[in-house]
């Protein structure tokens, strides 16, 4: 009752202020000047010939803001769609823009109307894409009106004040860096009272216009000003719909419109349903009434005919294009270089990176250094790019426990400009929001250690290391020193959408974070990434729900496998502040130490004390002279109840739930007497503890520390008993060296694998009694200090409470200017204390003379120098002689940074198997080449030898020239004897031992020319030369064996070999010209040249009974059948195009289709009957019957029908699940996505292409990019008894189902099933719950497929090569419900018949091969059969006979656009609808009825 009388009373006072909204007003005298005011009407302007009445809704900075007082066009899309997104202005930005048309007010045709003056049909659309029909819904059409400010005359457009003020903008402008200020999504409300909440906070952009439309903030100051006149009335007086200008923010195209009742609603920019209601605001100082009082009867009329033109132009389409002039100084910068490994876009294959300091207080050799990278700010937002560093670096100073390290950080910023706003098409990284994509650039993620951080280190970094990597090498070892000296990179995305992670792989050379810069949680984002890549923390929110072992997280610094209080990690912190073992959610089985950590979820948090511990260890080691003792802000409680001191009641703490750990905190602030109001004189008798944690950070000094507690009076004095006494009391404790600080991430680890975590630490706690003579007094507090052996106070009772002085450090030259390529930096300095600040001696190439402090600004003064640190340069160069007239000397025009690095660039194109067969001195034979020696240095030049050998025809190999001194170069000599001085082989003359008998030599009638010639040693070589200049030559040994070679004149070769026993074997080649001369031969006949490789092979194919006597049955059949049919379209094309195609030739009437077909009595009817009876509800039954399943495609916008397909999905995955959970005894997650590949086992059909993705997605859940659901993928199928390698890919499945499983880090995100025994049965309850259906056979090699109609009916969408029925399935559906990759069949066709491909270089792309090299990492072969493993590995490296290579790059691609596409599942169960909707062609009623009719003709 209660609330509806308040809604009543609100309702009452809505309508009163609706009422004195249609008041009229005190009207005022008219005259030359106007004084607008709050209500006041004016009449300006002309729309459809009649004037405009516009009234005064507010009055704020901008002057007085006037809104149309009617809707003044019905129908009027905010913005069309287009069908060119990638070029039209914010549509590139969205695909979904493409169908709805663009919530961005900046470049919508709704502000390009409105904004325009032109005539007819001749506005300037901004995004270029018109509000035409055709891509307008609902009528609406104005690309052939006059601009809005048409209907003005220049004096009344005058009027207009151009403004620029603040637009809020939605997720693809946000998410790419369009915005002015961090943000946050604005609340979709749809009530006037609080349409405007969160304002303030959203991500906008500031846009310059003159007219523009209400935003939501404007239209509630509206309705504040006059109640319900905020709700629209067209020019008939009729309640109506009219656009905002504010976007749903978290929606891609969605417009807010204000309802006819008042609600504030949405819907597509597209649709003409809504009409325009202008609002512009009134520039006063120029307008002049001439006639009227500023009534809506009487309204004021005026212009401003005075008025200079406007020199703030509107703001433009596009904020920047990234083509324009850098923004920063370029002093400093670094100059890098990389290869398409590394980018594919050349725009970044050799970058200027200028380089920023924002916080340099000592040299990089003593402090962490942190590199933050630009990515999606163009070369004139690097400016924003430095403030956005500054001020995520401040707010990350704020937080412990990197302020107490706040002078130890070294901060830089590199200007990495990109061409395109973040999430685009071009920029620096390639990076989204899940990391840096290898799609551009296999090697792409590895920039920061390869190529940014090793040009840092020789030309920034005050070590100053020269760069002797080479980068093009895979070895990661080469550049383990880059991490030992850059601590952190960080890539700030110029985006105001919240993510961030870390990737975190150092071994493998992956050391950086990703956060967005413009959201408003941007300053948590930082802080909590820098706690996983520079403190080595864990997720806080890691669930498991089954126990897990103590090496899942031995690595991990904050989580635990137990909560058992006697082990966990933190078992000495226990009842410490906030310190509590729990678990992020309750039925997990991985614990945290505190519920409130900035680790967590929880925005709001600091870090917890286990994790502040844990980083303050960790900088330690980063760092020189570090501090010797860490020493945890003490607290004191009241020692009383179950939550003492672990140590004297650990039982308390074994409750690691949510509720146990907030009645341990219920609790605690009962008792805690630190930082608060809650000592009293009644507390005489009682014992209270004074507890901190400290930490020896040192490995090699005991340390001790004394805690003292008092009690003390308000005035400052200490309390005493009532003899004199103090109450008062110390203790001293013992902190052991840090014995395992060198296994606790020390500088330049690779990995972690755990240490003690209580190693050095200890749990110092002083219980006191308080006399109960004590001498108490009202406001007395508890006083306690801790200090270190030497007097040097750690803590005291003000140290929670610290307050903290903003210092400035800033960088000048010696005049009193800023350095260029320095920025200041705030560092907060405890209040009172003094820092020991030790300036870098140099800095950006300048010497430092002079330091100015005032107390709350530094200056570190610099004068110029000239000495800069000596980088030294090296060149190659070749050497080589005399060489044949066809080969060319290598030359190398690069610069090398380190002799080992030239070495390393010998030439390989000219190796030890090099030949030439260019004459020599008119000699006919073959130059070898011997290779390049190992180098040698003259100077700084690498010089490498190497030398040409000639070997004439007949000779024996020789020098490099004809005429070398000593001697002949090989052949033989004339004259008795030797030939002295001979270079290798014999001389022959009269007498010589190794003489042959003289050849006999006869010609044949037909010409044929005949050489006999008996060897010493009884063989005989005959050899026939014919006219055509065909050569047949048989060499024939005294035991009977024998070699015929032949060579046709057209270069054909052929040789036979007989041995002893009469054995023959037999090869050919066919030269190129044979194959060009029976190509014109087939043409000549009619047969095309594409089709035909020659003649011979044609007559060759058609032959039943070949030359060898072979019986050809299929051919027999061709000859002998009358119908022969392929079974998909493709196949039956390639059967005609080149398998069969000689035969087609001869019998094209007998070839026809006949598409493979599947029964739907099985398939939906027995194994889906929710989606049957589903379609018998849409559709009717008749489909049962006739296989029609199209009248399902006219529901493809039916959310009801859509929401009743996802349940029957739902279904089957349920039915899926408990299958698979009893017969194979695997848990599916509900929530994951099905991804199944069920089919025979074979390489053609590359379930090894699927393995291979599946240790894509592996590695890539391991570097942080965990999808959004779980991923199942489920293999089934069976593997011939004799194919080892098909058995192989099996196991390799298996293996990787094994290993997956294993891996916490990885198992929640992603499985691997292979259902045991894969029959029929199985198939009935995987395909239905199917998402994705894999058709990924190499092109060609699949005749049809029946899995894939399987799949396509129950609702699965097809990711697929163009390959059997699959190109059907695609020309039934339309490239929007499918998704294909691949080479085409042409293609593979064509690889096979040139022989041209090559796995080898496919493999040796570093993406490729890290994923084939995983198979044989030690470990993982170590999980399953080392043999099988290796086998595979090196059958995929060297034959991958099916071409799995090929493909792989392309199909990771496609497939993880697929798994985004699930996450909207409006538009995926639209895409199942229109799959299932087109599946009655694969009918087998209908390839049975097409049989009957075409072929068997049977009653």
């Amino acid at each position: 009752m209660k609330n509806r009388k308040s809604g009543r009373v609100t309702a009452l006072l809505l309508s009163a202020v609706l009422m004195l909204g249609l008041l009229p007003l005190p009207v005022r005298a008219a005259g030359t000047e106007a004084g607008v005011q709050l209500g006041d009407y004016i009449q300006l302007g002309r729309y459809d010939g009649e004037p405009i009445l516009w009234r005064c809704v507010s009055v704020d900075e901008n002057g007085p803001l006037m809104l149309s007082d009617r809707v003044l066009c019905d129908s009027m899309p905010y913005d069309a769609q287009t069908s060119e997104n990638s070029v039209s202005g914010s549509h590139r930005r969205s695909g979904y823009r493409s169908k709805y048309g663009s919530n961005h007010w900046r470049d919508s045709d709704m502000r390009s109307w409105l904004n325009s003056d032109a005539a007819a049909g001749e506005v300037k659309w901004l995004c270029g894409n018109p509000p035409k029909d055709g891509y307008i819904t609902g009528g609406g059409a104005y690309d052939g009106k006059a601009g809005f400010l048409n209907g003005f005359t220049p004096d009344e457009a005058a009027a207009i004040k151009t403004v620029t003020q603040r637009s809020i903008v939605s997720h693809p402008e946000y998410t790419a860096g369009y915005i002015d200020a961090p943000g946050a999504d604005l609340p979709y409300n749809t009530d006037i009272g609080s349409v405007a909440d969160g304002y303030e906070g959203a991500h906008y952009e500031n846009i310059t216009d003159k007219v523009f439309l209400l935003d939501v903030k404007q239209l509630h100051t509206v309705y504040e000003n006059f109640g319900g006149y905020y709700i629209g009335q067209n020019r008939s007086g009729v309640n109506w719909n009219y656009w905002l200008r504010t976007p749903v923010t978290d929606c891609n195209h969605d417009m807010r419109y204000v309802s006819s009742q008042g609600s504030i609603e949405r819907d597509a920019p597209c649709k003409g349903y809504y009409g325009v209601r202008p609002a512009f605001y009134l520039d006063a100082a120029y307008y002049a009434v001439t006639s009227g009082s500023g009534t809506a009867a009487d309204p004021y009329v005026g212009a401003a005919p005075g008025k200079p033109a406007d020199s703030t132009p509107l703001s433009p389409a596009e904020r920047d294009t990234g083509d324009g002039n850098w923004d920063v100084d370029t002093e400093t910068y670094l100059q890098v270089e990389m290869s398409e490994r590394y980018t594919t876009d050349r725009e970044y294959a050799n970058p200027t990176i200028p380089v920023y300091v924002i916080q340099k207080p000592r040299s990089d050799t003593e402090n962490m250094v942190i590199l933050f990278c630009a990515e999606g700010y163009t070369k004139s937002q690097q400016a924003d790019f430095i403030k956005d560093v500054q001020r995520l670096w401040q707010a990350t100073l704020n937080t412990e426990p990197y302020r107490s390290m706040a002078d130890r950080f070294n901060v830089y910023a590199l200007c990495t400009a990109s061409k395109d706003g973040f999430n685009g098409s071009s920029t620096f990284f390639q990076a989204n929001k899940n990391g840096i994509s290898v799609n551009y650039g296999g090697w792409r993620n590895h920039i920061f250690e390869r190529i940014i951080g090793t040009a840092f280190l020789e030309k920034i970094h005050d070590a100053h290391i020269p760069n002797t990597t080479m980068p093009e090498a895979d070895e990661y070892r080469q550049y383990d020193y880059v991490y030992e000296h850059i601590n952190q990179f960080v890539v700030l995305a110029n985006s105001g959408e919240y993510f961030g992670g870390s990737h975190d792989e150092i071994k493998s050379g992956i050391h950086y974070i990703l956060a967005a810069a413009k959201n408003d949680s941007s300053p948590f984002i930082l802080r909590h990434e820098l706690g996983h890549g520079l403190f080595h923390l864990g997720d806080e929110y890691a669930t498991s729900s089954t126990p897990v072992g103590e090496a899942s997280y031995s690595a991990s610094l904050n989580i635990s496998h137990t909560a058992e209080p006697t082990q966990v990690k933190w078992k000495n912190m226990l009842g410490f502040r906030n310190t509590y073992s729990c678990p992020h959610r309750d039925d997990s089985y991985v614990y945290n130490s505190s519920f409130e950590c900035l680790m967590r979820e929880n925005r709001r948090n600091e870090f917890c004390d286990v994790c502040t511990l844990q980083g303050t260890k960790r900088m330690s080691q980063l760092i020189s002279d570090p501090p010797a003792l860490y020493a945890a802000v003490p607290e004191v409680k009241l020692y009383t109840g179950n939550y003492k001191n672990p140590t004297e009641n650990p039982e308390a703490y074994r409750d690691p739930k949510y509720s146990g750990y907030w009645r341990y905190q219920q609790d605690r602030e009962s008792r805690l007497l630190s930082g608060k109001d809650n000592f009293s004189p009644a507390m005489k008798g009682q014992e209270i503890e004074l507890r901190t944690i400290v930490q020896n950070l040192s490995d090699t000094e005991e340390q001790t520390v004394t805690l003292r507690l008092w009690v003390q009076h308000a005035d400052g004095s200490r309390a005493v008993t009532a003899d004199g006494g103090d109450v008062w009391a110390e203790k001293v404790f013992t902190v052991p060296v840090w014995s395992e600080k060198s296994k606790f991430w020390p500088k330049g680890a690779l990995e972690y694998t755990g240490s003690d975590f209580d190693s050095g630490l200890v749990n110092c706690s002083l219980v006191y009694r308080i006399p109960e003579n004590a001498q108490l007094q009202s406001g007395d507090t508890i006083g306690f200090e801790v200090v270190d052996g030497a007097g040097n106070t750690l803590a005291t009772d003000g140290t929670e409470n610290q307050s903290y002085t903003d210092v400035t450090i800033q960088y000048e030259l010696e005049d009193g200017t800023a350095m260029p390529n320095t920025a200041p930096s705030v560092l907060p300095v405890p209040t009172g204390a003094s820092v020991n600040w030790q300036p870098p001696q140099t800095l950006n190439g300048h010497a430092f003379v002079d330091m100015k402090d005032n107390g709350s600004t530094v200056t570190f003064v610099y004068q110029e120098t000239s000495e800069q640190p000596e980088v030294k340069t090296y060149t190659v160069r070749y050497d080589w002689g005399e060489a044949p007239s066809d080969r060319t000397l290598p030359t190398d025009s690069r610069a090398y940074r380190s002799v080992e690095q030239a070495m390393d660039a010998v030439d390989t194109t000219f190796t030890a198997d090099s030949t030439s067969n260019a004459q020599n001195g008119g000699l006919t034979g073959t130059w070898a080449f011997s290779g390049w020696d190992d180098g040698t240095l003259e100077g700084m030049t690498v010089v490498f030898r190497g030398a040409w050998h000639f070997t004439p025809d007949g000779g024996s190999a020789g020098g490099t020239t004809p005429s070398q001194p000593g001697g002949s170069t090989g052949g033989s000599s004339g004259g008795g004897g030797s030939s002295s001085g001979s270079s290798g082989g014999s001389s022959s003359g009269g007498g010589g031992d190794t003489a042959s008998a003289k050849p006999e030599t006869a010609t044949k009638p037909d010409g044929t020319k005949v050489e006999t010639v008996t060897k010493p040693d009884g063989t005989k070589v005959q050899t026939e030369t014919k006219k055509d200049g065909s050569v047949t030559k048989t060499e024939t040994k005294k035991d009977g064996s024998s070699v015929t070679e032949n060579k046709a004149a057209d270069g054909s070769t052929g040789t036979v070999k007989t041995d002893k026993n009469g054995q023959t074997e037999a090869a050919a080649k066919v030269s190129g010209k044979a194959v060009e001369d029976a190509k014109r031969a087939a043409m000549e006949k009619g047969v095309s040249e594409a089709n035909v490789e020659s003649d011979a092979d044609v007559v060759k194919a058609q032959q039943a009974l070949d030359e060898y006597d072979t019986v050809h049955m299929a051919h027999m059949d061709i000859h002998f059948g009358f119908s022969i049919n392929g079974v998909a379209a493709l196949h039956t094309k390639i059967l005609e195009d080149t398998e069969l195609h000689p035969f087609y030739e001869i019998y094209p009437e007998k070839f026809s289709n006949k598409t493979n077909g599947i029964t739907f009595r099985r398939w939906i009817q027995g194994a889906n009957p929710a989606l049957a009876s589903l379609l018998d509800d849409v559709i009717g039954t008749d489909w049962r019957s006739t296989g029609n399943l199209s009248k399902l495609a006219d529901f493809a916008d039916d959310k009801s029908i859509l929401e009743r397909l996802a349940a029957t999905k739902a279904k089957a995955k349920t039915i899926m699940r408990e299958f698979m959970a009893l017969e194979q005894g695997v848990t599916i997650p509900s929530n994951a996505i099905i991804d199944v590949q069920v089919k025979r086992i074979h390489e053609y059909k590359r379930q090894q292409m699927l393995a291979l993705y599946i240790i894509w997605k592996y590695l890539d859940i391991k570097n942080g990019n965990r999808p959004k659901h779980p991923v199942t993928i489920i293999f089934g199928g069976k593997a011939a008894p004799a194919y080892t390698i098909a058995q192989d890919i099996i196991h390799l499945i298996l293996t990787l189902s094994q290993w997956i499983a294993n891996d916490p880090d990885v198992a929640p995100y992603l499985q691997v099933v292979m259902i045991e025994n894969y029959n029929v049965t199985a198939a009935e309850r995987v395909i239905p719950a199917a998402d994705i259906s894999e058709q990924i056979s190499l092109a060609s090699k699949e005749a049809s497929g029946t899995s894939n109609m399987k799949f396509m009916l129950n609702g699965a969408l097809t990711l697929c090569t163009l390959d059997g029925a699959n190109v059907e399935i695609a020309e039934l559906v339309g490239d929007e419900n499918i998704y294909t990759f691949g080479a085409s069949s042409k293609q593979v066709e064509q690889l096979y018949a040139d022989g041209t491909y090559n796995a080898g270089a496919l493999y040796c792309k570093p993406g490729i091969k890290l994923l084939v090299d995983f198979i044989t990492n030690p470990a993982f072969m170590a999980t399953g059969n080392a043999e099988r493993l290796q086998r595979l590995h090196d059958g995929i490296k060297g034959k991958d006979w099916f071409m799995a290579l090929l493909d792989i790059e392309e199909y990771i691609q496609t497939k993880e656009r697929v798994l985004a596409d699930y996450e909207d599942q409006g538009a995926w169960m639209r895409k199942a609808l229109i799959n299932i909707a087109n599946a009655g062609t694969f009918s087998s009623d209908r390839t049975i009825s097409q049989y009957n009719d075409e072929i068997w003709h049977l009653s």
